[in-house]
């Protein structure tokens, strides 16, 4: 039996008498839906739960980096000039280059830096040896690391932050470093 729908002109079925197999369909179907958002909650649980413990772990890694620092937060620098301050950390060297194993303007220089190293005399700092670098930022209280590779003139305070174009260039620089 079929009837018309005011306005549109075209025919359309009367909804049948479900059978018993379409029901059982029906009902599966309802079913797989209802384990379809069980399951996305499940993993949205999941989910935000890994988010929850990972940002917990880098809060206390955070605490506990805080602890570090302030356990060696140590002012060297009270009462002395830089030069004692340095000496007192065991830097003696004229040229310091701070530097991270994986920058790769870094990697780029570090084997220039390493090649005149031992006849211009430079103090290599890696930034992930906490330490060495706090003590060395409490010797120089106005400078302030932007960046790695850094190089710092310690005779006559010059910095040059960023990678050196080529060996030539970063040479001169350690030459005028006295």
């Amino acid at each position: 039996m079929k009837r018309k729908i005011k306005g549109k002109g075209k025919a359309q079925k009367m909804p049948q008498k479900m059978t018993e197999k379409q029901a059982k369909n029906q009902s599966k179907k309802h079913i797989f839906n209802g384990y379809l958002i069980v399951l996305t909650a499940i993993l949205l649980l999941v989910f935000l739960a890994g988010i929850y413990l990972m940002s917990a772990e880098n809060d206390s890694a955070a605490e506990s980096q805080s602890w570090f620092n302030a356990s060696v937060v140590v002012n060297y620098s009270a009462g002395k000039t830089m030069s004692e301050c340095l000496a007192q950390i065991g830097i003696s060297e004229n040229l310091v280059y701070i530097y991270s194993d994986t920058c790769v303007y870094s990697q780029r220089n570090t084997p220039w830096i390493r090649e005149i190293n031992p006849e211009k005399g430079v103090r290599m700092i890696n930034i992930e040896n906490a330490e060495q670098l706090i003590k060395f930022m409490n010797c120089m209280p106005k400078f302030e690391l932007e960046g790695t590779p850094t190089y710092i003139c310690i005779p006559n305070s010059k910095v040059h932050v960023g990678s050196f174009d080529s060996k030539s260039e970063l040479m001169l620089f350690a030459e005028n470093c006295r």
